[in-house]
């Protein structure tokens, strides 16, 4: 069966407990795409230590509390999570890299984790984004 498409964005400000809902988004995003609930978990794992680590980095908007933006987009082979922030960027900036098999945690600021196949880091107008992309099982390009 094919998965359809589909993006879910949502703004999240400085509560820890709203990460149960990027959890949740991607949990249904990773079963729509097929990944196992091993891979699901360890996405939504990733993506919520991302989010830790933007909402450190964030400021807010004309005085308010700093908030990141989470797009979770799923195709028939992968699911894709970019977290954005406003403020200081990701000392990673700039990086494009399959990490599959790589230790967990933060190796020179940047995310390396077996729940993530490949991770971007971009800043570009006053913006940074790290985007976690996981593919589903067997369809994962070449490194």
């Amino acid at each position: 069966m094919k998965a359809e498409p589909s993006r879910a964005e949502l703004i999240v400000p400085n509560d820890r407990r709203l990460f149960a809902a990027v959890a949740a988004v991607i949990s249904h995003a990773g079963q729509q795409t097929g990944l196992s609930e091993a891979a699901r978990k360890a996405l939504s794992e990733a993506a919520i230590h991302a989010c830790e680590q933007a909402l450190e980095l964030a400021i807010g908007e004309s005085g308010d509390e700093p908030k990141v933006h989470v797009t979770v987009e799923n195709f028939d082979d992968r699911v894709e999570v970019t977290i954005g922030h406003q403020g200081a960027a990701d000392p990673a900036a700039g990086l494009d890299t399959f990490v599959g098999g790589a230790g967990a945690g933060k190796v020179g600021g940047a995310l390396q984790t077996t729940g993530v196949d490949r991770v971007q880091y971009e800043a570009k107008d006053g913006w940074s984004r790290t985007k976690l992309i996981k593919y589903a099982e067997g369809k994962a390009p070449h490194k």
